[in-house]
């Protein structure tokens, strides 16, 4: 299912609930200005979601109003479409609200329904429920984005109509972008999620997993970043990522399970003169490859060609690893140096993994 950046957009800000503590009285005036701020904002996505042949809509006009010393708006109804007619149905979202010490930032927060509903083109739905929620974030008037989030959601479940499931214990995530010159912003990004589990049978052998990372973001440019997306242009992204010499660091990345384990660290930087458009460098290991491989291997489905097709492409990206990693001296971990350099080579451990990658279809 593909959606594209109003989406995200929506989906972000619709995840916040406010706490503060004493502030000012606000008024209608406030009310009404922070009403503008939300119907320009919906009206930009709306605009964006029908570029790209779909629509976002509202069963009714935004609601705002003073309560103390914050703001409560209501966006009741939103629904999103995409341009294959496939809708996540995000109900009534709760928004409250104050402004922040600087000039054009709002302290806001937002809650959602505690069932978002994804149906596709058959009429297929996927419910997705939160046991508990909690987003803080600073909104900037001037392009409409975050600059600074703090999210923290328990007991997350993602049910299918076909009975699979996959539910999260916990995920956390913030990052706190400041302003870094050319209408660019720099900061640090992190995220965790822990005991993942999948009913589907090829992904169960990973339960309980858990996921975190830790990143610094330089010179990358928000709002053209955005826009981008939202229209689905690769070429205008990457001349924005390339012109403000945007680059990411990543001081870890995690993913483990009961008998495997996965670290990875590397500098990506945006790069005119790569066909891919950046150039990376990066350093990690997994423990318990071949052991993983072998328990997905053992699966067996009978008269289930969707299932089988999912486990033989989990199985050949596994056997990519499994042959350029190099092993360790216990035997259990490879390590791997992995490089994408300017003549457009992916590289791990020195091995030009661009054929494999090919005959796999990616």
């Amino acid at each position: 299912m593909k959606f594209s950046a109003p989406f995200f957009s929506v989906l972000v800000v619709a995840l916040l609930i406010f706490t503060s503590p004493a502030f000012a009285q606000l008024t209608s005036a406030d009310a009404s200005r922070f009403k503008s701020v939300v119907d320009n904002f919906l009206a930009k996505q709306k605009e964006l979601a029908s570029k790209q042949g779909g629509s976002l809509q509202t069963s009714g006009p935004v609601t705002v109003t003073p309560s103390g010393n914050y703001l409560k708006a209501r966006l009741p109804g939103l629904v999103l479409t995409d341009e294959n007619r496939q809708t996540i149905d995000f109900g009534t979202v709760m928004m409250n609200s104050r402004p922040a010490n600087e000039t054009g930032i709002w302290d806001i927060t937002l809650a959602l329904t505690d069932n978002i509903k994804i149906r596709n083109t058959e009429g297929k739905q996927t419910n997705i429920n939160m046991g508990t929620q909690s987003f803080s974030g600073k909104w900037q008037e001037s392009n409409n984005t975050l600059s600074a989030v703090k999210g923290k959601y328990g007991n997350i479940e993602v049910k299918r109509d076909n009975g699979e499931s996959l539910s999260i214990g916990s995920l956390d995530f913030s990052h706190d972008l400041r302003p870094a010159g050319n209408q660019s912003v720099s900061g640090p990004f992190t995220f965790s999620m822990n005991n993942v589990r999948a009913s589907n049978p090829v992904y169960a052998p990973f339960s309980p997993a858990r996921i975190s990372g830790n990143a610094n973001l330089s010179q990358v440019p928000l709002e053209k970043l955005l826009t981008a997306i939202a229209e689905g242009n690769g070429g205008i992204l990457e001349t924005a990522l390339v012109n403000a010499g945007s680059s990411l660091d990543l001081s870890s990345f995690t993913l483990s399970g009961p008998d495997f384990n996965a670290n990875l660290v590397g500098t990506a930087s945006a790069d005119r003169s790569s066909p891919y458009g950046y150039v990376l460098k990066s350093q990690g290991n997994i423990s318990g490859l071949d052991s993983l491989i072998s328990k997905i291997s053992a699966i067996r489905f009978e008269n289930n060609p969707e299932q089988s097709a999912m486990q033989n492409k989990l199985l050949a990206t596994l056997a990519i690893l499994q042959i350029a990693g190099q092993k360790s001296d216990n035997g259990n971990t490879r390590n791997y140096n992995i490089e994408v350099s300017r003549d457009g080579k992916i590289l791990a451990n020195g091995m030009d993994l661009s054929l494999l990658m090919r005959t796999q279809g990616r």
